[in-house]
């Protein structure tokens, strides 16, 4: 966890990218990756709500059965997942293999043009954030997790809200007033180590 004096500052150390514009293309490619391996351990571990792989479990020649069935489920969980701006709000809200904070995820590219994935939020999950980082570790993709906190806008003599220029971070997704403001005290999230196989 790392502290800094002001909203700005916090963002400014995640070295987001100035010059290279953000591809929804790219983003897309790289969240359904991280959604579909989380939703594929949480089908295979029996974690969804209604259970529906565990009855498919111990009864021999059943597994391949099983394997469809959970590819299936994850098809129709993600059968609209592809305009970026519908996943990269339903990978986190709700019951999304994203979910770990009260807000809703932002996106970037850094300077080394690494993804990041993080959200200015009051109340996250370390423990959603370390399952996250394992499941996607025992696939081969590297997670860096970062806090980040900064004074909240109702903390005294800080400014109400501080806002990111929409010309200045041309690797910062989103022209919204929320995903360019900063006041909630805590940025937390991802830097997803991009590697080439996350686009085939």
């Amino acid at each position: 966890m790392e502290h800094y004096t002001t909203a700005q500052d916090a963002f400014e150390s995640l070295n987001i990218n100035k010059t290279t514009k953000f591809s929804k293309r790219n983003a897309n490619k790289i969240v359904r990756k991280l959604c579909k391996i989380l939703l594929k351990h949480k089908y295979e571990n029996g974690l969804d709500r209604h259970a529906k792989f565990t009855r498919i479990l111990n009864s021999k020649g059943m597994e391949k059965r099983r394997e469809k069935a959970i590819a299936e489920q994850i098809k129709s969980d993600m059968w609209q997942w592809t305009e970026w701006s519908f996943i990269s709000f339903e990978a986190c809200e709700n019951d999304g293999p994203l979910k770990f904070a009260g807000e809703s995820l932002r996106y970037a590219i850094n300077e080394n043009e690494d993804f990041v994935m993080y959200t200015d939020c009051y109340n996250y999950s370390p423990e959603k954030m370390e399952n996250i980082i394992e499941i996607t570790k025992k696939n081969n993709i590297e997670l860096i997790p970062f806090i980040k906190k900064f004074p909240d806008g109702l903390h005294p003599h800080t400014e109400r809200k501080w806002k990111i220029s929409n010309n200045e971070y041309k690797g910062h997704y989103g022209d919204n007033n929320w995903q360019r403001s900063f006041h909630r005290g805590t940025l937390v999230g991802f830097i997803v180590k991009v590697t080439y196989d996350m686009f085939n």
